[in-house]
């Protein structure tokens, strides 16, 4: 499995409407792609969608982390 962990940046007056955006329009277009395995935004890189640029201030590049699952016999 593979965990992207992406940060980015908004004005505080703006935080409310990215965040909606972010839960009603960004999170469930992609879950609409039905990527195989797909648990959550796993792109490789941001989306940003439009209208969402002009909200955020500042981002970073995406980290993406490889997590090894055992399970106990």
């Amino acid at each position: 499995m593979i965990a992207r962990i992406w940060h980015g940046w908004t004005k505080r007056s703006d935080a409310k409407t990215y965040e909606n955006m972010l839960c009603n329009e960004i999170f469930p277009s992609i879950a609409a792609r039905n990527i195989k395995g797909y648990r959550g935004a796993d792109e490789t890189k941001p989306v940003i969608f439009p209208g969402v640029e002009k909200l955020v201030t500042r981002m970073e590049p995406a980290r993406h982390y490889r997590i090894a699952i055992t399970r106990e016999l």
